[in-house]
């Protein structure tokens, strides 16, 4: 994007406290390692104005009192910088016709891994790569305060929902084989294996038929290619010593989950699915009331939680409050095989 400098004064909100010898700028940036020759710096912390500078920028968003060091740049000073944000990133979006859709999280996260049209862009943590490179005519986000922003917006929560529960039920996406960590699918005569829980189809389902609607190419197959193709709710299969088995090969799996909605939502459709199991579930203490029905176990450490976990007879062993890395390292602790020689 080009902006220039009287531009973003207006928009912006903001005073320009000098006469640069700049005329333009080529971003917007609000991080610092995104900085380069041209950028407009939305500088929230003042000591990384320096930094900034030396790294190329052309202009520096600011609030408070800064001494203006670099006289050829542009300093423009605002009264609030939240507010001075949202209006330039209204403009500049509008002005790029820009579609914004607003999906859960992991409504996101499946988008992410399936789609393969490079106009369309999944923002987690910041708008300001759509400031920073051209291209992206759609972005799909799960932050509801971004949606006002753009030009064209579409939902996968609540309303779209809702409109959407008649069509899921004809989807083309055919679920021809399903348990509860894997499920196998025909979408448009072409068959799959997904190696995920099966309370991750429904949302699937939704993310296919907006990309349908919004004519975005996407690949199925990338959600295949891995053992585990998500970052949420990943199951492992394990022995009785917890040595982590390949998948499916046991008849003890635990998933970790710290999200409370997802693990609520997994939780549930295994008391549903898995009751010829024997299902145990961990927490800690200031949880407790949240799972109360299922009788949990608490858990201080991650040691104490292995030391019940190896003690406790299972099928289904449900843990929330760490993450699926933070498991996969309890469970996998270095482990080196002797191996026996003639010696």
């Amino acid at each position: 994007m080009r902006l220039g400098v009287n531009e973003a004064v207006e928009l912006s909100l903001g005073e320009l406290q000098n006469t640069p010898s700049i005329s333009y700028f080529n971003s917007i940036v609000l991080s610092l390692n995104k900085v380069q020759k041209g950028s407009l710096f939305v500088a929230k912390d003042h000591t990384l104005i320096p930094k900034a500078l030396e790294l190329g920028a052309y202009g520096i968003l600011y609030a408070g009192e800064y001494p203006l060091s670099d006289r050829d740049v542009a300093w423009i000073k605002l009264k609030d910088i939240e507010h001075s944000l949202n209006h330039l990133f209204k403009f500049c979006l509008l002005n790029e016709r820009v579609v914004g859709a607003l999906l859960s999280p992991i409504e996101l996260e499946i988008a992410s891994k399936i789609m393969v049209s490079n106009f369309v862009w999944c923002l987690k943590e910041s708008l300001e790569d759509l400031f920073i490179i051209e291209g992206c005519k759609i972005a799909f986000f799960d932050k509801l305060e971004w949606l006002h922003l753009f030009y064209k917006q579409e939902r996968l929560k609540e309303d779209l929902k809702e409109d959407l529960k008649e069509d899921l039920k004809e989807s083309r996406l055919i679920i021809l084989n399903q348990s509860f960590f894997c499920s196998a699918l025909v979408y448009e005569k072409q068959e799959y294996e997904f190696k995920m829980p099966c309370i991750f189809l429904e949302p699937l389902k939704r993310v296919i038929q907006l990309c349908e609607k919004l004519q975005i190419e996407f690949d199925l197959n990338l959600l295949g290619k891995k053992e585990y193709p998500l970052d949420h709710c990943k199951p492992f299969f394990v022995n009785k010593n917890l040595e982590i088995a390949p998948y499916g090969a046991t008849a003890r799996v635990i998933v970790a989950e710290t999200s409370k909605e997802l693990f609520e939502m997994m939780l549930q459709k295994a008391l549903e699915t898995l009751s010829w199991g024997k299902i145990v579930v961990f927490c800690r203490k200031n949880s407790a009331a949240f799972f109360k029905k299922t009788n949990p176990y608490f858990y201080t450490t991650q040691n104490n939680l292995k030391e019940q976990l190896k003690n406790l007879a299972f099928n289904f062993a449900f843990i929330y409050g760490i993450s699926s890395h933070h498991l996969e390292s309890l469970l996998t602790p270095p482990f080196f095989k002797k191996t026996p020689t003639l010696w």
